[in-house]
């Protein structure tokens, strides 16, 4: 059997525990830069905001509270949340920064577990202040399905009943059902299958045929037969990257090295974070693809030996970039994929090239440093220095801040 556990509006919900004047008025969480609405409370809904809408928008709905995005806050009662759940000593796996799944005993009875997901739900609570809610099911699948269930009821769901799961799929559009989306229901809608329902009647060679080997998955996980197992979300990475589109054009070599090297340095954290090296890079340089001529190209270079080491992927990121600049050309896109992903304990030692305890020290330090004050608080020279429009109505770093701590007045 598995819990879904699903935090209930969670960059709203966070904002308001610290503020409790904010509790029952519509609240939306914005972008970096405060472009568009990323986050939304009950109320916020209630009134018609949707998810992506610009914040301009909003300026003229007076007694909507927009807020700047705190990620810092949110991701660390995140793992408060997540070190909630783990007490209760089932398997857990997290699957977002605000979703988990727990593997529970499957000897339990529905009276049981049902339960058991009134007392996780009351003990987030207690523990951390986050509403979650709950979706009880033998696959991972009909979690999804039952949590849904559940938001719109007492806060947990437990579905088990082949009637009950029919009836829900009925109404839950396809593209709602984890594991089928908006492609993939096009798909199906074109060979005739317009709900969940119509789909766990469809052969099974049928949909490997059409939805590939995860969407037979889902439908098989839909007719309760347990297809999906929480192994497979802790599988190896294959790739790391960061590519994205310029704000302006750029013609300069070194104007490009410099976003590369910051590139290089988002995607060697990110790895870090999760105990990786990488052997390989992949640099990739583009101009608009609604313009003529249009030129793409790419370069994959290795290291002799896996690292997670900045400036050794800062280099090969500019060696790479000049082997496929172009001079004259106005770009408007550049990346950098890391391939060739390893763990520490897989990595082959080498008689000619070792890694140097300093540099990972060096880096481990750079990270605590940047993700303590600020993201660029210590950076290479060769990257560009981002100059970020200053928050007006960011919230305080109340749990990673010293200076930050609520203050109580007398």
């Amino acid at each position: 059997m598995f819990c879904l556990i699903d935090a209930n509006n969670f960059y709203a919900t966070c904002e308001e525990i610290f503020q409790p004047k904010l509790r029952y008025k519509p609240l939306v969480v914005l972008s970096n830069n405060d472009g568009c609405v990323i986050a939304r409370s009950k109320q916020a809904k209630m009134l018609g905001v949707k998810m992506g809408e610009p914040a301009f928008l909003l300026k003229d709905k007076k007694n909507v509270v927009m807020l700047s995005s705190n990620f810092s806050l949110y991701a660390d009662l995140s793992h408060r949340m997540m070190q909630t759940i783990e007490t209760f000593e089932y398997p857990l796996q997290v699957y977002s920064i605000d979703e988990s799944f727990l593997e529970c005993d499957e000897a339990l009875s529905a009276k049981e577990l049902l339960q058991l997901g009134f007392f996780i739900k009351k003990k987030v609570k207690k523990w951390t202040g986050i509403d979650v809610s709950i979706g009880i099911a033998k696959t991972m699948t009909l979690a999804k399905l039952a949590n849904r269930e559940a938001k719109k009821k007492d806060g947990v769901s437990f579905l088990d009943d082949k009637h009950q799961i029919e009836e829900m799929l009925k109404k839950t559009p396809l593209q709602d059902i984890w594991g089928i989306g908006t492609r993939l229901s096009l798909r199906l809608k074109k060979n005739g299958i317009y709900s969940g329902k119509d789909l766990i009647l469809q052969d099974e060679i049928f949909l490997k045929k059409v939805l590939g080997i995860n969407g037979l998955k889902t439908a098989l996980e839909l007719k309760k037969i347990p297809s999906i197992q929480l192994e497979e979300f802790g599988q190896k990475k294959q790739s790391i990257a960061c590519c994205k589109s310029f704000y302006h054009k750029k013609s300069s070599l070194c104007e490009i090295e410099k976003t590369l090297s910051s590139y290089a340095q988002i995607v060697t954290e990110k790895m870090r974070k999760q105990g990786l090296y990488a052997q390989a890079i992949c640099v990739i340089l583009s101009t608009s693809p609604f313009e003529k001529p249009f030129y793409s190209n790419n370069i994959t270079l290795s290291l002799p030996l896996a690292s997670n080491y900045t400036p050794d992927f800062i280099s090969l990121a500019k060696w790479g970039l000049q082997k496929i600049f172009k001079q004259g050309v106005l770009y408007k896109k550049c990346g950098i994929i890391l391939l060739d992903l390893q763990k520490a304990s897989s990595i082959q030692p080498s008689l000619l090239f070792t890694e140097k305890k300093q540099n990972t020290e060096l880096m481990q330090a750079v990270d605590r440093i940047n993700q303590k004050f600020d993201k660029q608080a210590i950076y290479f020279a060769a990257q560009e220095k981002w100059e970020h429009k200053p928050y007006k109505n960011k919230s305080p770093r109340y749990t990673t801040s010293w200076s930050d701590l609520p203050t109580i007045s007398s």
